[in-house]
């Protein structure tokens, strides 16, 4: 029921240029002086903290996991009748979405393309803005890019090594951060004495859930979350209100400097830079990207004592749930409450109908 129609018309034509490779190869021409200094400070607060060594990323993104089930689906994991109340979601879920995803999905359908592009479009924007401090549509783009690119060419191979073990480190510190924000999320504040005890015991009670498996159809469920995640992410860059009726004109505007600066970056080789290898480069970026969204998590996690063992490989495969309840936070706005339903025919007659009505 979004206005993405009018959009198609309103939009040149999708340029004839591939992002992914070009994004990638952003990685290679080195981060900014104010980003390579944010990895070393960084790196040099992590050398003075006292982390955990044994602490894995997929540990910490099963916590994240649960952290965001909950917030999502408004249970608390460790509450005693949390079984429960995760059965009646999943059961309303599994009985909600096969008649909801593919009416939906043939709704996205027709933008399958735009919308793709326009994912693509953004996380390039944010990979210039991260490793060079610039953006699509500023003034003399092209230069700064070539400008770029012959200074990433001095980049020694020495230095590069130097700049990835700091990453290592300052990646390291950014996992703590990480496993911070989700306890946190969870209720429970690591800077307090006594909390990581807190932790193991909680974490307990939540690999005990008794979960009853979704049955849906897990590529449809992430086609959708992945097609609302898109939306939800053009409408938050572009500060435009996608379920306005003048939205694709809105929209339409702030895309049309972008397409035309695209239109003069085919020519330009954003390869790797040799210098720097790609494991090096992926380190550096999501270190720099770490230090940027987390510089507060950062200084708290280097404040916490994490000499003690927690139990995060406890946890449970959370995978599918994880996904279900992303796309049940992505409905809500569109006044659907999938994981609580009192009636499983009125929301869905309703929603029917208004599928009906769209593509009338």
């Amino acid at each position: 029921m979004l206005p993405l129609a009018a959009l198609m018309d309103l939009l040149p034509e999708i340029p004839p240029i591939q992002l992914a490779p070009m994004t990638m190869g952003l990685g290679g021409i080195g981060l900014s002086a104010s980003a390579a200094a944010s990895v070393s400070a960084m790196a040099s607060l992590a050398a003075s903290a006292n982390l955990s060594a044994s602490l894995s990323a997929s540990a910490v993104a099963q916590l994240e996991a649960l952290a965001n089930i909950s917030l999502a689906l408004g249970i608390s994991p460790f509450s005693v009748n949390a079984s429960a109340q995760f059965a009646l979601a999943i059961q309303s879920m599994n009985a909600s979405l096969p008649s909801l995803m593919m009416p939906a999905l043939n709704l996205l359908a027709p933008f399958a393309e735009l919308l793709a592009f326009l994912g693509e479009l953004l996380s390039f924007n944010s990979a210039l803005n991260l490793s060079l401090g610039l953006s699509l549509g500023m003034p003399g783009l092209g230069a700064a890019l070539q400008a770029a690119l012959s200074a990433s060419a001095s980049l020694s191979a020495s230095a590069s090594a130097s700049l990835s073990a700091s990453a290592s480190a300052a990646l390291n510190l950014a996992l703590h951060a990480r496993l911070g924000l989700a306890a946190s999320a969870l209720g429970i504040n690591l800077a307090l004495s006594g909390a990581l005890p807190k932790l193991n015991a909680a974490l307990s009670l939540a690999a005990k859930l008794a979960l009853p498996g979704l049955t849906v159809n897990l590529g449809q469920l992430g086609a959708l979350s992945a097609g609302l995640g898109t939306l939800a992410a053009i409408s938050a860059a572009f500060n435009v209100n996608l379920m306005l009726p003048n939205a694709a004109q809105l929209l339409a505007a702030a895309l049309a400097p972008l397409f035309d600066a695209l239109a003069g970056l085919g020519s330009l080789n954003l390869g790797l830079n040799a210098a720097l290898s790609a494991s090096a480069s992926a380190s550096l970026q999501a270190a720099a990207s770490a230090s940027a969204s987390m510089s507060a998590a950062m200084s708290v996690a280097a404040g916490i004592g994490f000499g003690a063992k927690f139990s995060l490989s406890l946890l449970p495969d959370l995978g599918s749930l994880n996904l279900a309840a992303t796309l049940a936070a992505q409905l809500a706005p569109f006044g659907l409450n999938i994981a609580l339903s009192p009636c499983m025919v009125c929301p869905m007659a309703a929603l029917k109908e208004g599928f009906a009505a769209a593509t009338a």
